[in-house]
Order: structure tokens, then sequence, then C-alpha cells
């Protein structure tokens, strides 16, 4: 019900100019600079805790107590399907921001587990699996989120 909000804006401008409430599920991860800049602006955002955080963001967000959530669109649709109100979500780009985020495997520090980073560091190099895994990330993200996704994974991995 905000029309006058622009398809693309910077977080600083939601808050700012925008004055949107923004919903976001406590410690997870959304890019290192957006991270920073929640914590430096956390009084703007709405924070849930636990397991059942998303879709109680997603339950707000519908019944209008808070005017946004942090999330990929895809992700959003797809985990509200079956909500009637979808079709009145409007997705708005984060622009200056990268729109990836890179978690990790973990391994001990034992000498198995340094040869499974090795051998998984030395995959992610072959342009074979980098061309595996693009493609299957173009088929799992939607149109747009998919192209930037995969650019920023080869981006990460081809040196």
């Amino acid at each position: 019900d905000k029309p006058n909000i622009p398809n693309t804006m910077t977080l600083y401008e939601a808050i700012y100019y925008y004055n949107l409430t923004i919903g976001i599920t406590n410690k997870r991860s959304f890019s290192e600079n957006i991270d920073n800049f929640i914590q430096q602006n956390e009084e703007h955002f709405f924070t849930l805790e636990g397991a059942r955080s998303v879709p109680r963001l997603g339950a707000m967000l519908f019944q209008r107590k808070i005017d946004a959530v942090l999330d990929y669109s895809g992700r959003f649709a797809l985990r509200f399907q079956n909500s009637p109100d979808l079709n009145k979500v409007r997705y708005i780009t984060i622009s200056d921001y990268e729109t990836a985020v890179f978690g990790y495997i973990a391994c001990s520090p034992s000498e198995i587990g340094k040869q499974a980073i090795d051998l998984f560091d030395k995959a992610l190099k072959s342009s074979k699996v980098r061309k595996f895994i693009s493609q299957r990330l173009m088929k799992l993200f939607p149109e747009g989120e998919n192209t930037h996704i995969v650019n920023a994974f080869n981006a990460e991995f081809e040196h």
C-alpha cells in the first residue's frame, strides 16, 4: 500500500526516506555489508528469534504489522505460496549490496577433514563442476536473482 516506493532502493533509503519497519530473523546472515548496516541501525529493524521466526515474519507482513521482510523473493514466494495474500506482496531490490551470501562446509581439523576441504576446494576450481553448479543455481532461483547468484558464485571461485 505504498505506491511511492521505487522498485529498487538502498536499505538506508528504506528506513530513513520511506520509514519502513523491516522484519528480519535474528542471527541470519544477509551479507557482511548488510549485516553491518543492520547492526548499526538495529532500531529500524524488527528482529525475531527462533525456528518459527520466518513464518511469523510472513504473517506479520500480511497483517501489516511490519512493512517489509528481508529475504530472497523466490524463497519468500515459495515459503508463502499458499497464502491468499501473496499476490499483494511487492518485491523491491536492495541496491548497493552484493546479492549472494556464501555458506561454509565445516570439517574437523583432522587429517581427513583437511583432505575433505582440499577436495572440495579443488572441485570448485574445476570449470566442469562450476558449470554444473551454475546450471542448478539457474533452475533453483527465480529469474533475475539466479543470474546475480550465478555471477557471484563464479566470481568467487574463478581463481
